[in-house]
């Protein structure tokens, strides 16, 4: 028996809570969140491309001594790209640092590039008039 296998029957699996799984339109600098077992307070957060759902080839990880990993801290060091997909699981690190098994994955897209679209993006050089028609009706 090896010590992965006995450090993951010490605790219950982690559940991945968000994103969902599945998610679409997800900012490229995200919240990851997830239920982690009492007990355990390090963890791996890894991160690879939607055909390698073995992480036989990790794009991004990163050590999070918490249950929640707020990517914008490190938007500079992230490889995600608009209108990608991603998978991402937790691996738990007990006191001596030795991983347990891995979470199942769950996977997310990344938001389509729309900046073109928006016409108030601070990156826009195209600063058109913008016009409403408002109309009030009174219901007395």
């Amino acid at each position: 028996m090896t010590l992965i296998s006995k450090f993951s029957k010490l605790f219950n699996p982690i559940e991945l809570s968000f994103p969902d799984n599945g998610s679409y339109d997800i900012s490229l600098t995200p919240l990851f969140s997830w239920d982690a077992p009492l007990g355990l307070n390090s963890y791996i957060i890894e991160f690879t491309d939607e055909t390698d759902s073995d992480f036989q080839n990790i794009i991004f990880s990163s050590s999070v001594n918490s249950s929640f990993f707020l990517s914008s801290n490190i938007a500079g060091n992230l490889p995600f790209e608009n209108g990608t997909t991603y998978l991402w699981r937790i691996k738990p690190i007990n006191n001596n640092g030795e991983e347990g098994k891995p979470s199942n994955f769950f996977s997310f897209s990344t938001i389509l590039d729309n900046s073109d679209l928006d016409p108030f993006s601070s990156e826009s050089t195209d600063f058109q008039q913008i016009e409403f028609d408002v109309s009030l009706i009174s219901l007395l």
